[in-house]
């Protein structure tokens, strides 16, 4: 039997995610460091993956990113997320994949 956490997590996905991600043109997600395991992003993702949406993953500098996961995305945004300036540059980098 699940534990009611996990049946609430699995609804909420159904009922909200699963709608959004319908609506959405593409997903962009921030690759987690290796062994960082988020559950949500993990079944956005692979929604992502399962309805052919374009997936551009955003990959922070200083950490090591699940290859697989650069792999499979469409496109890899790399750069500082610590600072404005670096944030501000992946956000360009971003707006012009988006434009293509």
């Amino acid at each position: 039997m699940r534990d009611n956490a996990l049946e609430h997590f699995i609804q909420l996905a159904h009922k909200e995610l699963v709608p959004k991600m319908q609506d959405s043109q593409f997903v962009v997600a921030i690759a987690p460091g290796e062994g960082d395991y988020d559950l949500h992003a993990a079944i956005e993702i692979g929604l992502c993956i399962l309805m052919g949406k374009p997936l551009i993953v955003l990959a922070p500098d200083g950490r090591v990113h699940p290859e697989k996961l650069l792999r499979i995305a469409d496109h890899v945004i790399r750069g500082d997320m610590e600072t404005e300036a670096g944030r501000a540059a992946m956000f360009e980098r971003m707006e012009r994949i988006l434009k293509q």
